[in-house]
Order: structure tokens, then C-alpha cells, then sequence
């Protein structure tokens, strides 16, 4: 019988050390994820998830999808950004993968017809800014090396308006 009183509590107290917490993931800070946040108009933010090596935010726009999609294009583009991929998914979700100093930014468009609104969910991995010999190619050093795809277009910028002054 003593040692049913003994073997009783010791049982209780693995179970309790058995069921240790996990620390939960520390997701980045989006200064940390994105070289650019880029809001749509009226957004609003809805949630964020990640892991310690990305990060995803999700945004709610009044914009009509092909507007919100309109919007990031313009604003993915050179010289801040290269618009890398513009393309659909298999659930009709606008899909643009844009890169800016070898940072990666992906951003979905869908619509939300719960609120008669627009998703945008913009994901971004860490950047490792700090110099090593693992660094990855500059986008002009891949393209020399052939392992990026030629630019499906340039942008060119206009020149300034001339100025007149008066006489």
C-alpha cells in the first residue's frame, strides 16, 4: 500500500513536466520583412501570420480587385522594383511576385464578398542585409550569369517638363 501513495503523486507530477509549453514563433517585425510597405487606398488591416523566417499581412481594401491588382502593379515597378511574375491562380486570384534589392515581395488580390471589398495579402521573407559569401546574386548579376529571365519589358522615364521662363 506505500507504494501506491508513492508511485500516485509521482505519476501526477510527470504528467504535469510531460506537458511543457512550447514558446510560441516569433514573427518578424514587417521593417524587418518588406523593403517597402505598400498600402492600397482605404486599406485595412485584417492579420498577420508568419514564422521566424517570413511574414504575411493581410489587408482589406474598398478597391475593386482589378484596381487594388492595377494599384500594386504601378507600384511594383522599375527602378524601385522588378515586377518578376503577373499571373492568375487556379481560384481567379490576381498573383504578383515583385522584387526590390533581392528582396522577394508576393502579393495576392481577391475579392471579398463578404464586405463587397478587396484581400491583399502581401508576404515577404527576412532579409539578410548583412554581407557574406552565401549572399545572393543582384538581379543584373543573375541575368548576366543566364539564371534569371530577361525583363519581359524596360521602363524608360520620361524626361521632366521643361520649365519657360518668361523673358
Amino acid at each position: 500500500m506505500r507504494l501506491h501513495r508513492f508511485f500516485c503523486p509521482l505519476g501526477v507530477v510527470l504528467a504535469l513536466s510531460a506537458c511543457k509549453k512550447e514558446k510560441p514563433v516569433e514573427v518578424p517585425s514587417a521593417l524587418d520583412v518588406f523593403p517597402a510597405i505598400i498600402l492600397p487606398p482605404n486599406a485595412s488591416y485584417v492579420s498577420k501570420s508568419g514564422s521566424a523566417d517570413a511574414l504575411a499581412l493581410l489587408l482589406r481594401t474598398s478597391l475593386k480587385v482589378d484596381a487594388a491588382a492595377n494599384y500594386y502593379r504601378a507600384a511594383l515597378r522599375p527602378p524601385s522594383w522588378r515586377l518578376v511574375s503577373d499571373s492568375k491562380d487556379n481560384q481567379g486570384a490576381t498573383l504578383l511576385y515583385a522584387e526590390r534589392e533581392g528582396r522577394p515581395l508576393w502579393v495576392r488580390v481577391w475579392p471579398d464578398s463578404e464586405f463587397n471589398a478587396t484581400f491583399v495579402e502581401m508576404t515577404g521573407a527576412v532579409a539578410k542585409l548583412h554581407p557574406d559569401s552565401t549572399r545572393a546574386p543582384t538581379d543584373s548579376e543573375a541575368i548576366a550569369a543566364g539564371k534569371l529571365p530577361q525583363p519581359a519589358a524596360t521602363f524608360v522615364p520620361m524626361a521632366p517638363p521643361r520649365m519657360v521662363t518668361p523673358r
